[in-house]
């Protein structure tokens, strides 16, 4: 089959298609043939060990209000009760942690004021106890104490009218 003859228009526009399109040809054949040596995978370096290791995401061990309870809970361990009431009103990073720590805190407290024979002190401690943690409950076994056990009995009844 054979083409018409083009016009002198028609076959200046050819020309300059066909033009055109071998530029644009041979410009995506020069792209495709200088890929870059970082896009190749042979060339992606392996991955190594980090010199210094990463740091942990949160804090690692006991808060500062954990160590000072844990010392005043080692003091009270050993029968130094009074040397336990020092250490837990020298204890401002106790007092500024959270509940549990807190109430931890003034429950020692109390039961040191308690066996010290120091009931209203040991009676103020738990109020302060359950003013922050109304629901705290001590355990059987230190709700049946002969010294703390009624003490706190009667603070969480009257705090529950």
């Amino acid at each position: 089959m054979t083409m018409p003859p083009l016009s002198l228009d028609a076959s200046r526009a050819w020309r300059t298609f066909t033009r055109i399109a071998a530029w644009s040809g041979a410009s995506l054949l020069a792209a495709c043939a200088s890929t870059p040596p970082a896009c190749t995978p042979a060339s992606v370096p392996a991955p190594t060990a980090l010199a210094t290791p990463l740091e942990p995401a949160g804090p690692v061990g006991p808060s500062a209000g954990e160590r000072q309870l844990q010392a005043a809970q080692q003091r009270y361990a050993a029968g130094d009760y009074a040397g336990t009431i020092d250490r837990l009103h020298a204890s401002t990073d106790l007092w500024a942690d959270n509940v549990q720590v807190r109430s931890e805190g003034y429950k020692l407290l109390a039961f040191s004021y308690c066996v010290t024979q120091r009931k209203p002190a040991c009676r103020q401690a738990f109020e302060s106890l359950l003013r922050l943690d109304p629901r705290f409950e001590l355990t059987p076994t230190e709700r049946g104490h002969p010294m703390w056990g009624p003490v706190f009995t009667k603070v969480r009844a009257e705090q529950r009218r």
